[in-house]
Protein backbone atom coordinates (compact mmCIF):
# COMPACT_ATOMS: atom_id res chain seq x y z
CA UNK A 1 0.00 0.00 0.00
CA UNK A 2 1.50 3.65 -0.79
CA UNK A 3 0.90 6.35 0.62
CA UNK A 4 1.67 10.12 -0.26
CA UNK A 5 2.43 13.00 2.40
CA UNK A 6 1.00 16.43 0.68
CA UNK A 7 2.47 19.61 1.30
CA UNK A 8 0.44 22.32 0.23
CA UNK A 9 1.81 25.87 -0.08
CA UNK A 10 0.16 28.77 -1.59
CA UNK A 11 2.46 31.82 -2.60
CA UNK A 12 2.70 34.92 -4.27
CA UNK A 13 5.13 36.55 -5.83
CA UNK A 14 6.21 40.34 -7.50
CA UNK A 15 9.47 42.06 -8.78
CA UNK A 16 11.00 41.81 -5.39
CA UNK A 17 11.73 39.80 -2.76
CA UNK A 18 9.55 41.87 -0.59
CA UNK A 19 6.53 41.73 -2.78
CA UNK A 20 6.56 38.10 -2.54
CA UNK A 21 4.20 36.07 -0.09
CA UNK A 22 3.59 32.45 1.38
CA UNK A 23 0.74 31.63 3.18
CA UNK A 24 -2.10 28.73 3.76
CA UNK A 25 0.96 25.66 4.26
CA UNK A 26 -1.15 22.32 4.66
CA UNK A 27 0.44 19.05 5.33
CA UNK A 28 -1.82 15.89 4.84
CA UNK A 29 -1.26 12.32 4.11
CA UNK A 30 -3.49 10.20 1.69
CA UNK A 31 -3.25 6.54 0.51
CA UNK A 32 -2.66 6.80 -3.10
CA UNK A 33 -5.41 5.26 -4.89
CA UNK A 34 -7.00 5.84 -8.27
CA UNK A 35 -6.38 9.79 -8.74
CA UNK A 36 -6.16 12.51 -6.21
CA UNK A 37 -7.68 15.37 -6.64
CA UNK A 38 -5.30 18.82 -5.67
CA UNK A 39 -7.06 22.09 -4.85
CA UNK A 40 -4.99 25.00 -5.87
CA UNK A 41 -5.32 28.26 -3.79
CA UNK A 42 -7.38 29.62 -6.43
CA UNK A 43 -10.10 26.82 -6.17
CA UNK A 44 -9.04 24.88 -9.48
CA UNK A 45 -8.72 21.37 -9.17
CA UNK A 46 -5.80 19.24 -10.55
CA UNK A 47 -5.61 15.67 -11.24
CA UNK A 48 -3.10 13.15 -10.26
CA UNK A 49 -3.49 10.10 -11.27
CA UNK A 50 -2.64 6.53 -10.00
CA UNK A 51 -1.64 4.05 -12.53
CA UNK A 52 0.35 1.27 -10.47
CA UNK A 53 3.37 -0.04 -9.82
CA UNK A 54 6.18 -0.15 -12.23
CA UNK A 55 9.27 -2.35 -10.67
CA UNK A 56 9.96 -0.72 -7.23
CA UNK A 57 8.21 2.33 -7.97
CA UNK A 58 5.04 3.66 -8.66
CA UNK A 59 3.50 4.97 -11.97
CA UNK A 60 1.66 8.20 -11.32
CA UNK A 61 0.36 11.00 -14.40
CA UNK A 62 0.46 14.64 -13.68
CA UNK A 63 -1.69 16.13 -15.98
CA UNK A 64 -1.41 20.00 -15.79
CA UNK A 65 0.99 20.88 -13.07
CA UNK A 66 4.83 21.43 -13.90
CA UNK A 67 7.15 19.13 -12.09
CA UNK A 68 10.24 19.03 -10.29
CA UNK A 69 12.27 16.28 -8.63
CA UNK A 70 16.18 15.47 -7.84
CA UNK A 71 18.32 18.24 -8.51
CA UNK A 72 15.43 20.49 -9.30
CA UNK A 73 14.36 20.98 -6.09
CA UNK A 74 17.01 22.96 -5.38
CA UNK A 75 16.39 25.52 -8.37
CA UNK A 76 14.39 28.67 -8.04
CA UNK A 77 11.23 29.46 -10.71
CA UNK A 78 9.05 27.61 -12.56
CA UNK A 79 9.18 25.57 -15.78
CA UNK A 80 6.02 26.78 -17.74
CA UNK A 81 7.25 24.73 -20.98
CA UNK A 82 6.12 21.37 -18.41
CA UNK A 83 2.99 22.06 -17.83
CA UNK A 84 1.89 19.26 -19.93
CA UNK A 85 0.79 15.68 -19.04
CA UNK A 86 3.84 13.87 -17.76
CA UNK A 87 3.88 9.88 -16.96
CA UNK A 88 6.62 9.29 -14.22
CA UNK A 89 7.24 6.60 -12.16
CA UNK A 90 8.32 7.62 -8.94
CA UNK A 91 10.50 5.63 -6.06
CA UNK A 92 9.71 4.77 -2.42
CA UNK A 93 10.70 7.84 -0.23
CA UNK A 94 11.13 10.25 -3.41
CA UNK A 95 9.94 13.62 -2.99
CA UNK A 96 9.14 15.45 -6.40
CA UNK A 97 7.19 19.33 -6.02
CA UNK A 98 4.37 20.02 -8.55
CA UNK A 99 3.94 23.85 -9.34
CA UNK A 100 0.58 25.42 -11.10
CA UNK A 101 1.31 27.63 -14.11
CA UNK A 102 1.07 30.69 -13.06
CA UNK A 103 3.76 33.62 -12.62
CA UNK A 104 2.43 35.92 -9.97
CA UNK A 105 0.63 33.70 -8.21
CA UNK A 106 0.08 29.82 -7.72
CA UNK A 107 -0.38 26.69 -5.26
CA UNK A 108 3.22 24.31 -4.58
CA UNK A 109 2.68 20.86 -3.83
CA UNK A 110 5.68 18.90 -2.38
CA UNK A 111 4.93 15.03 -2.40
CA UNK A 112 6.66 12.30 -0.97
CA UNK A 113 5.47 8.84 -1.66
CA UNK A 114 5.72 5.93 0.75
CA UNK A 115 5.43 2.23 0.78
CA UNK A 116 3.96 0.91 3.55
CA UNK A 117 5.95 -2.44 4.51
Amino acid sequence: MWTIRIERQDWSGGPTASDCEVSNKEIERLDATESLLLIDGLGRTHQLRIIGPAGRGLRIVVEDLSVKRGEQLHSRGINLSGCRPQELVVDPGETIELNTCTLDAGTTYRLTFELAV
